[in-house]
């Protein structure tokens, strides 16, 4: 065929159904990558894949049965399966045309109404019943803020941080996550790492672990100590404390 004709459909088939069970050499599949490089997809041709895969045990839109979702969740929490995932997401985001287009595609999507919709508010997997929408009082302000940094020599008391976040300013965190209490026992410096885990993880948790550290600290009655020694076991583990006054 010529530069530019359209392949008739009977044509097309034909060769489908002779690629059928062939099997590449590994220099073929490279070459045959390195052809498409730069290559935008037909946005046609992508809608008609997905819609013709949708529903493809092997392909898009296939749902795992409980018994294969049990078997993926051995396979991915192997040593080896978690090394080759860490390796695979350092390289990605090391180069920087990959970073562009991810940011691009996030962008995107965020400036669609509809994705907003569908992932705010109730819709969110982070929602925690309304507890963004409560104001923080008056007294919680850059003087306060600046007050427990300085206290907290500006650095971040996560026991076991590895010095994430340290080039921005440290949050400053409500320990028993009362947006109202401000007494400056119940705050504490973080970086922003390690405070989006006091956000996302177990909050009864951090809760015992930082009073416990402010009552070493010397920095009043925090709450019930002793639960946190017997419940978590975390008081002969805690390294790294970083902060003078430990």
């Amino acid at each position: 065929m010529r530069k530019g004709e359209v392949m008739p459909d009977w044509l097309k088939e034909k060769i489908r159904q002779s690629n059928i069970g062939r099997k590449r050499t590994a220099e073929t599949r490279k070459r045959m990558s390195e052809a498409r490089k730069g290559i935008p997809p037909n946005k046609n041709n992508r809608e008609a894949t997905k819609k013709a895969m949708t529903g493809n045990k092997f392909a898009l839109g296939r749902k795992d049965t409980p018994e294969q979702l049990e078997k993926k969740k051995i396979v991915f929490n192997t040593p080896e399966h978690k090394e080759y995932a860490s390796k695979r997401a350092k390289k990605m985001w090391a180069d920087p045309s990959f970073v562009e287009a991810r940011k691009k595609f996030l962008k995107d999507w965020w400036d669609n109404k509809e994705n907003r919709d569908s992932r705010s508010g109730e819709n969110s997997h982070f929602y925690k019943g309304g507890l963004t929408n409560r104001v923080y009082p008056t007294e919680f302000g850059p003087a306060l803020k600046e007050e427990i940094r300085r206290r907290d020599d500006y650095i971040c008391q996560m026991p076991d941080c590895e010095g994430h976040g340290l080039s921005r300013k440290l949050c400053i965190h409500h320990i028993d996550y009362d947006k109202t209490n401000n007494d400056k026992s119940n705050l504490i410096s973080l970086c922003s790492k390690c405070h989006a885990k006091t956000t996302l993880g177990d909050r009864e948790y951090y809760t015992m672990l930082f009073q416990e550290l402010q009552s070493i600290r010397g920095l009043g009655s925090t709450g019930n100590v002793e639960k946190s020694w017997q419940t978590y076991s975390f008081s002969n583990n805690i390294t790294g404390l970083g902060s003078a006054g430990i």
